[in-house]
């Protein structure tokens, strides 16, 4: 019974995490995603 609770909680929590997120629903062009890399990842630029 256990089992089956927590994966039920765990499936849930999944697919609620999925849906609401709705960032990733936002469009980036090529230079978005480039200058999302400079700022987040210094070192690919150094590369």
């Amino acid at each position: 019974m256990f089992l089956i609770l927590r994966n039920f909680v765990l499936s849930f929590a999944l697919v609620v995490g999925y849906f609401s997120d709705e960032s990733a629903l936002e469009q980036l062009s090529w230079q978005d995603c480039l200058r999302e890399a400079a700022k987040n990842h210094p070192d690919l630029i150094v590369a």
